[in-house]
């Protein structure tokens, strides 16, 4: 038993737990009975479930491992023992390893009462300096714990005695201070398994907690950078910092990728793209002024009388990816087959291996940004606001078009700090559209607001906050406008007649041509809110008469047909 600190809570098993628990331990001590010269099977919650729990969460995600026996093995008889008490258990899934994914250890899952719990060995693990995937064998606690990726994740509960076990006599000191540290030294651990850089990130800014200087010091060192490079498999960088940015505090983690000097490794291009100059500071600074503005009065003023548009978490989501990747902004590149792609899209793609919704999402909001900004200055009448919302409204953003527009402001309220910095800053009249050239700034400005929020300056909160107070009332006016006009949801209005109607009316076969009267027809009608269907008629036989089809093959329309006789 491991002795707790006083800010810790002893663990709380719930009925549903300690059914489990009890389940599990009657199995293994039938295993004993069955096996009485073999060593007792000893069980333990292994991991993320006993860190919560001693920080009085909850958490389902129940691992257990096994001292003496593996995975798959343990669970056959565990659903064996259910059966004998009438019980059923869910399938049995065996995840073999897969190195290529980074799955060294055999794993059994399957549903058990109300829980997924997987089953796994203790082991320990030794690896090549040229691979990621390391050599495999049955381990002790300590062992096992030693490999894991930081010290609060090294936590074992004993499921027969009950008890707290921390075999590195760390984890309960760093749980309870607040404290990021690996269990073996920093280099050691991120040589054999870089990713761990990425999860010390996630794990630091999930929990607010500090990073251990040894660690700060390691990731500097170009041979973790070089394995990251070569052992990480794209998808568990995307996984990794899918997670951060839907955690708590996706500043800081864009701010520690930053300072750690892990953008390009984490942000990088596809091959053979032109290098992109990175201005250090810029995601974060972004990054902070969504921050600012997701918990601002302003935000809440903005949709304080709407019906239709509600932030959720997937907004904030997608606001901070679309901050990620802002240094490639308005960048293209071309495939093999000559085809040109967005490069903040293709960055998403191929180096986060997120889906292509994320990607399109993300791009569509950077690459929409002069024409909202441009919008939101000029004061555009309804029909071509509405237009603007139908473009920004087309899939992927649909429905949550109005994220460009909450995108625009951050970058308008940056420009608004830049502009108003303190003496001795360099003083821009007026930033240029993304990307920024190199040489817009005599210095950094952003580090200012890209620095680290326990250092962050008071002045410099303060001025950051004012920036989106100035720029705020444009943006509030701008989307009452549209709600006043009638548009939130002009993505989805359909004019009056559909396509056969047109068609009868004008007298021509469908064809793609009834597509270029009915865009038409509803961009008319988007400027014409109180017509109804006659005006509509009029209007389109009007129309028709000054842009006839242009095929030969299509019956005369109505109105040509009229003026002939004529």
């Amino acid at each position: 038993m491991s002795s707790l600190p006083s800010n810790l809570q002893p663990i709380q098993v719930t009925p549903s737990e300690d059914r489990l628990f009890t389940l599990l331990s009657t199995c293994a001590k039938q295993i004993q009975a069955e096996n009485p010269g073999q060593p007792p099977v000893v069980l333990r919650v292994a991991g993320g479930w006993v860190r919560d729990k001693l920080l009085g969460k909850a958490n389902d995600d129940i691992d257990i491992a096994i001292d003496t026996m593996k995975g798959e093995p343990f669970a056959q008889r565990v659903n064996q023992c259910m059966k004998r008490q009438g019980l059923e258990m869910g399938h049995i899934a065996t995840i073999q390893t897969n190195p290529e994914k980074s799955k060294h250890l055999e794993t059994a899952n399957a549903r058990v009462f109300e829980y997924l719990v997987d089953f796994v060995h203790l082991r320990t693990e030794t690896y090549n300096d040229d691979s990621r995937n390391p050599d495999v064998d049955f381990g002790t606690p300590f062992e096992d714990a030693s490999r894991r990726d930081i010290t609060i994740n090294a936590l074992f509960y004993n499921i027969s005695t009950r008890q707290v076990e921390d075999f590195l006599e760390k984890g309960l000191d760093d749980l309870s201070q607040g404290h990021v540290r690996t269990p073996l030294p920093a280099l050691q651990t991120f040589i054999d398994d870089p990713l761990r850089v990425l999860r010390v990130i996630r794990f630091a800014t999930r929990f607010g907690y500090t990073i251990d200087e040894d660690i700060l010091k390691t990731v500097k060192n170009e041979d973790v950078k070089r394995a990251f490079e070569r052992k990480i498999t794209r998808e568990r960088v995307g996984v990794e910092f899918n997670k951060m940015i839907k955690g708590p505090d996706p500043v800081r983690a864009l701010q520690l990728i930053n300072d750690f000097g892990f953008y390009p490794l984490v942000f990088a291009p596809p091959v053979g793209v032109e290098q992109v100059h990175i201005i250090p500071g810029l995601v974060v600074a972004y990054a902070r002024f969504i921050e600012i503005i997701l918990a601002s009065q302003e935000l809440e003023d903005m949709f304080a009388d709407s019906t239709k548009i509600a932030i959720d978490d997937e907004d904030r989501r997608l606001l901070f990816l679309t901050a990620s990747v802002v240094p490639f902004a308005n960048h293209t590149w071309e495939d093999k087959k000559m085809r040109t792609h967005y490069l903040s899209k293709e960055v998403i793609l191929t180096s986060l291996k997120l889906g292509l919704h994320d990607a399109d999402a993300a791009s569509t909001v950077l690459e929409s940004l002069p024409r909202v900004l441009a919008a939101v200055r000029e004061h555009p009448d309804r029909r071509t606001l509405a237009l603007l919302i139908r473009e920004l409204g087309k899939p992927p953003l649909h429905a949550k078009w109005y994220l460009a527009v909450l995108f625009a402001w951050a970058d308008e309220a940056l420009k608004e700090w830049m502009i108003h910095l303190p003496a001795g800053a360099s003083h821009p009249h007026d930033l240029p559209a993304l990307p920024l050239p190199s040489d817009a700034f005599t210095h950094d400005p952003y580090a200012r607001l890209a620095a680290d929020p326990i250092a962050h300056d008071e002045m410099t909160r303060l001025s950051a906050a004012r920036a989106v107070q100035r720029a705020s009332q444009q943006f509030i006016s701008f989307m009452r406008s549209i709600r006043e006009m009638g548009i939130e949801d002009a993505q989805d209005f359909r004019a009056y007649l559909n396509g056969k109607e047109v068609a009868a009316i004008l007298g021509i076969r469908p064809g793609i041509e009834i597509g270029t009267y009915l865009k038409a027809l509803t961009e008319w009608q988007l400027g014409k809110p109180q017509a109804n269907k006659e005006e509509c008629v009029a209007w389109l036989e009007a129309y028709a008469e000054e842009h006839p089809p242009q095929s030969n093959n299509v019956p005369m329309t109505k109105a040509t047909k009229k003026r002939k006789s004529g």
